[in-house]
């Protein structure tokens, strides 16, 4: 592009030199017009090429290196990973649902690895969930993330989850695949669908969702993030957004050069995950828009990046990277009200009638 439009500027210098050749010197004011016109075309290939390069994915190769590319494509594969592992992040004060998600994954998948990121618990904190990961059946660690080489913006505004594409990236150098989960996830389906599909996501896909909405991705993108990935947001007009909550990754060069890649790239690039404008809460969220594909005034930010670049990949086709052949949900979201208040009635030694509400996202 700017190659084109650098030939098509020195064509119009060498035309207008001709023309200034040809009426000569008498002609002034058909000169200056000349001359303004020729500052014209300057002045827009200039702000071309300004927009060109701000909706350039460009990043810092250190932040390549150190998410395991090198400063061409991807990194070596010869590095020695674990086969799979169940992978989840725990904020400050998140560790009740923390640990209501380990207990439920050990009913479910008892005797996986279960990798626990760390993202500023307390040290007490730590303990507890320490403790709770001796006794448990899953073989479980927790491993410190530090932020403090990436950009400040990662880590300023967490529930923006901006952070959560360079856990994803970082588990998988770790193990071959990956069903990484938010905390407030519990499974209410058997370990047989689990299975099925990480045997799936392995075979075919690479990537899958297990959860899907029914609102159009554009609702919940801002129009200009698509810029960034040389897209026209009405090309997404009927593709539905799958949810980061539950996904299973299997790691391979496909994966990382079509999906991570790109997707980090956009997460270490400010005005793409960030668009001007761009907004998160929900107050001001407008679903209710007719039609239902007009941008709702929410961002979903690394969900949004995600969205965009598996429906690049796969071709706008959902149920390559998402499961829509199952029959119902296959988990449920408790709240960490919920799950705070759980576990303290069960120190009581409560019980509670009712402990796996399902709530609906839609």
């Amino acid at each position: 592009m700017r190659t084109k439009n650098f030939i098509f500027l020195l064509l119009v210098v060498v035309l207008l030199s001709l023309l200034l050749i040809i009426l000569g010197p008498s002609n002034n004011e058909n000169i200056a017009n000349i001359q303004n016109l020729a500052n014209k075309h300057f002045s827009k290939f200039k702000e071309n090429l300004r927009v060109e390069k701000e909706k350039e994915l460009d990043i810092d190769p250190k932040y390549l290196q150190l998410l395991g590319f090198d400063t061409t494509t991807t990194q070596s594969y010869n590095v020695s990973r674990g086969n799979f592992s169940i992978v989840s992040y725990v904020l400050q004060n998140e560790v009740s649902s923390l640990i209501l998600q380990l207990q439920n994954l050990a009913s479910i998948l008892p005797t996986e690895n279960f990798l626990i990121y760390d993202l500023g618990l307390s040290e007490s904190d730590v303990q507890i969930l320490s403790t709770f990961c001796n006794t448990s059946t899953l073989k479980c660690s927790i491993q410190k993330q530090d932020f403090s080489q990436y950009p400040s913006y990662i880590m300023q505004d967490d529930k923006l989850h901006l952070f959560r594409p360079i856990l994803i990236k970082n588990a998988l150098l770790r193990f071959r695949t990956i069903l990484f989960i938010t905390n407030n996830v519990r499974f209410k389906c058997s370990s047989k669908i689990l299975n099925d599909i990480r045997r799936r996501t392995e075979e075919q896909n690479h990537v899958t969702s297990l959860e899907i909405r029914k609102l159009p991705l554009t609702s919940n993108t801002h129009p200009r993030m698509f810029n960034y990935f040389d897209s026209d947001a009405d090309a997404f007009l009927f593709v539905r957004q799958v949810k980061l909550d539950a996904v299973f990754f299997h790691y391979s060069r496909f994966l990382d050069d079509k999906i991570l890649l790109p997707w980090l790239k956009c997460v270490l690039t400010p005005q793409c995950i960030q668009p001007i404008g761009a907004n998160a809460n929900a107050n001001h969220c407008k679903f209710n828009k007719k039609p239902q594909y007009r941008y709702s005034g929410c961002h979903g930010y690394d969900e949004s990046a995600f969205n965009v670049i598996c429906s690049i990949t796969f071709n706008f086709n959902e149920a390559k990277y998402s499961v829509t052949d199952v029959d119902g949900p296959l988990f449920y979201k408790q709240s960490l009200e919920d799950s705070i208040r759980i576990l303290d009635n069960r120190k009581r030694n409560i019980s509670e009638t009712s402990e796996h509400p399902y709530n609906s996202e839609e």
